[in-house]
């Protein structure tokens, strides 16, 4: 039988910057959603990684919140493996 090791990490690094950004802008799931366009639920699941980013939506979030861009696709990119 194969025991498969407790995941520590987030599921996505890049949604876990989006999170961090995102509480220290002090904003709620729901605020950042309509400046872009998109439901609390999708910013849930982007944030938590059930729901994969593209770079486009990555690129807007992270100018909302204030964030450093290169950092948020340097982690987008180790993400999806690239």
């Amino acid at each position: 039988m194969k025991i498969m090791a407790e995941r520590t990490e987030p599921l996505s690094l890049a949604g876990a910057y989006l999170r961090t950004l995102r509480e220290s802008a002090g904003l709620s799931l729901r605020e950042p959603g309509p400046m872009i366009g998109m439901s609390y639920a999708y910013l849930q699941q982007l944030e938590s990684g059930s729901r994969q980013l593209t770079l486009p939506k990555l690129k807007r979030l992270v100018q909302i919140l204030g964030g450093d861009l290169e950092e948020a696709v340097r982690l987008h990119r180790i993400d999806i493996g690239v």
